[in-house]
């Protein structure tokens, strides 16, 4: 009987030792502003020269609730989930788009570790609620530091 009570003293004990890492983690270090470069991997809009280039930029991303978001400028901000190991994943809605006459969905998924980010970006182009074509980039960054804050 002394066996049974030592084991939930023994995990109470291991769960507050714990605790305190698990706590400093928070969003894992996720929330902040990237300077990323983007590197297209795809890009099947050859209708009318649709689609759009993109070199350098920021990136941020934020918690809202137990959502991850992720705002790319020019396009609709991505809400989702993030995993353990800093990865993440997240989608817009179908809306704005930086073509005109098309609306856009924009989705994320990768990973941040320890500030750096790799991420592959999907844009879907739709006009008239139709699918007109897709782009897809490679994502990597760096987290802007406090000093590099504007």
């Amino acid at each position: 009987m002394r066996r049974v009570r030592s084991l939930p003293y023994l995990a109470v004990l291991t769960l507050g030792l714990a605790s305190p890492a698990l706590a400093d983690k928070g969003d894992g270090g996720l929330v902040g502003t990237y300077d990323v470069k983007y590197e297209e991997v795809a890009n099947n809009c050859t209708v009318a020269n649709t689609g759009i280039a993109l070199g350098r930029g920021t990136l941020k991303v934020g918690k809202k609730s137990k959502n991850i978001t992720v705002d790319i400028q020019r396009f609709e901000v991505m809400s989702g989930s993030q995993a353990k190991g800093g990865k993440l994943r997240a989608t817009s809605r179908i809306g704005m788009s930086p073509i005109d006459g098309t609306t856009a969905k924009a989705s994320v998924a990768g990973r941040i570790e320890e500030g750096l980010i790799q991420l592959v970006f999907v844009v879907e182009y739709y006009v008239d609620k139709k699918p007109l074509c897709t782009q897809s980039w490679n994502v990597n960054g760096v987290k802007q530091t406090a000093d590099a804050a504007p």
